[in-house]
């Protein structure tokens, strides 16, 4: 934590390993790096608690799990977990697009399956319909009705080399994905 700048009052650190949901790392526990399958490290701040007033998440259909939750939480944007038919959604709101794109800030939707995490995330939709200022075409795009809204689905899928890795591979995980494809 000090690494990075925060404290132990204000900050839950938590360690992400090959095959295991995160694991919290007390103040003064030793972590050694060496181990097997140690892939990396977040922070959550300490002040997010269910059902919170005014918090992040604008409305809640589902719960995700709890390291999800406080994940998104911590990213302190707007939030949403629909139910749309027999669709589950997540829906972030004012996600940051690099630049080069016709809007700098974008909700996204993630189509959460109703055996994740065991099963992958795929995908991501835009509430806006993004295009790339240079003029050049993004392949791979359609339409896609979330909540009464026509949204724009980018078909983006892993590869074998990069499969979804069951108890790893989480929303932030498919987040990172994202922002790679943009």
């Amino acid at each position: 934590l000090t690494e990075v700048g925060k404290t132990p009052e204000g900050f839950k650190l938590y360690q992400h390993k090959r095959g295991h949901q995160p694991i919290l790392i007390g103040p003064d526990q030793s972590v050694n790096l060496r181990d097997k399958g140690v892939e990396r490290f977040t922070t959550m701040p300490k002040d997010t608690t269910e059902g919170r007033e005014n918090g992040p998440c604008l409305h809640q259909d589902f719960r995700l799990p709890e390291s999800d939750e406080a994940y998104l939480n911590g990213l302190g944007l707007l939030w949403e977990a629909r139910v749309d038919g027999a669709n589950r959604w997540l829906i972030i709101n004012d996600w940051v697009v690099p630049g080069g794109y016709n809007y700098d800030k974008v909700s996204l939707a993630l189509l959460i399956p109703a055996n994740y995490s065991d099963s992958q995330i795929d995908m991501v939709y835009f509430r806006e319909n993004l295009a790339r200022r240079d003029g050049k075409p993004i392949g791979a795009l359609s339409s896609q009705v979330i909540c009464d809204e026509t949204w724009q689905r980018w078909s983006r899928h892993r590869t074998v080399t990069n499969p979804w890795r069951a108890g790893i591979d989480d929303i932030a995980s498919h987040l990172g994905l994202v922002d790679e494809w943009l």
